[in-house]
This record gives structure tokens, sequence and C-alpha cells, in this order.
């Protein structure tokens, strides 16, 4: 991907049956671009991500999922997958929601795991109480979209979705635990838009103001919306 020594990316992905071939190398250097046009080492955060690369992530038994998604229809969806910028502030139904919840319940075919619990911010679902979510239990109800958007740096698409959702983690090693938030956070992606329903990333929001809204003292990996 270029990106050197200033991030990290892991992914692997198997399609079909493994097979030996003689690979032809880049005749070209993979360029990099800088997206601030400099880059200033930490070496706090040196220091951090090297000791976190140590520590053994939690085991759990190989599982696979038991997705039930129209093949053709699914295999569109992932070529037609973007992440939206603007909602409309339109409700979504309860069963498309409870149905994204179910998806993201299901197992993770990963040997190393780490937990990650999902939190739902709901404004805008058809049927349910406004409110914080920890799966399908409210924790506490209200009206919370001006504090999400708040939150996520005053982006306007935490404020108008129709969930607000951040994934949290007790994590024993951190790469593990964010590479685990990414999957999840496909899977969000890919069940959304395969509804009907749009979606984004969010990798910006006040960390300590979030724990509290959230009532954790968890880390806050990941912010995610979805909407119409």
């Amino acid at each position: 991907m270029g990106f050197e020594n200033k991030e990290f990316i892991t992914g692997c992905a198997v399609s079909g049956e493994i097979q030996d071939k003689k690979i032809r190398r880049l005749r070209l250097k993979i360029p990099f671009v800088s997206g601030t046009d400099y880059f200033e080492p930490n070496q706090f955060i040196e220091d951090a991500y090297q000791a976190t690369a140590l520590q053994k992530s939690c085991q759990q038994k190989l599982e696979y999922p038991q997705f039930d998604f129209d093949r053709d229809q699914f295999y569109q969806t992932i070529w037609d997958r973007r992440s939206i910028r603007r909602f409309r502030k339109e409700c979504i139904s309860q069963e498309d929601y409870l149905y994204v919840v179910q998806q993201l319940q299901q197992s993770i075919p990963t040997e190393n795991y780490e937990q990650i619990e999902i939190y739902s911010v709901v404004h805008r679902v058809e049927g349910m109480t406004p409110g914080l979510y920890k799966g399908t239990y409210l924790v506490k109800a209200g009206n919370f979209s001006e504090k999400t958007g708040y939150l996520c740096i005053n982006q306007a698409i935490a404020r108008d979705s129709a969930v607000t959702l951040f994934f949290v983690s007790d994590y024993l090693n951190y790469q593990t635990a964010m590479q685990i938030a990414g999957f999840l956070g496909q899977r969000l992606y890919l069940t959304s838009n395969y509804l009907g329903i749009q979606c984004s990333g969010i990798g910006a929001y006040y960390d300590d103001e979030t724990q509290e809204l959230l009532e954790t003292n968890k880390d806050v990996l990941y912010g995610m919306v979805i909407g119409i």
C-alpha cells in the first residue's frame, strides 16, 4: 500500500484453492504519499506499538459465521460499497436494525481474538426508544444525536444518522483488537449496504467524553454510523 513505516495495515484474503505459482515482481517501486506532507515520529507511540505487538491475544476455537445473504445481491453489494457523507435524517426499520446487530454478533473466523463490545446510540429507528444500547439492551434513554455529533469532532453524519455505533475493548493485544474492529466494521458496511442502508466509518472522536457517554473505561477503537 506504500505506507512505509508511518502506518500499518494487516490483512489476508483467500479465494479458491491455494496453489504454488510463480509471481512476477513489480517493475516499479510502490509510490509513497504522506497524507499530511510531513511525519514526526513520536517515541511514546513507537514504544507503545512495539509493546502491544508482543502481548499475546486471546485464543478461541475457529468458528465460521452462517450468513443468509442472497449470493448475487451480496456480490453486487461488495462492488457498490461506499462511504456516505450526508444523511437525510430518515428512519430505518427496527427489523433492519436488528438484522444488522445479528450479523455483528456472529463469529469471526480467527484463532487470535480480542473481545469487542458494540454500543449503539439509536437516533432514528422505527419502534425503538432513542437512547444508548448495548446490543439490544437499552442502557439509558434519551436523544443523544447532538451529543454524538459533538463527540465525533462535530461531524454532521454522527448527528444525522439513524444509529451511531462505537466499538470498545479491554484488549490484551492492541493490534489484534484493531484488526477485529476492522473486520466488524467491514461487516457493518456490507450488511447495511445490502439492506439499502448507508454507512460510514469515523476515526476521530473525543475519547474521554465518549467513554463518559458510554459509561465505560474501556478503550474506544472505532466509531461508525448507519442511516438514510
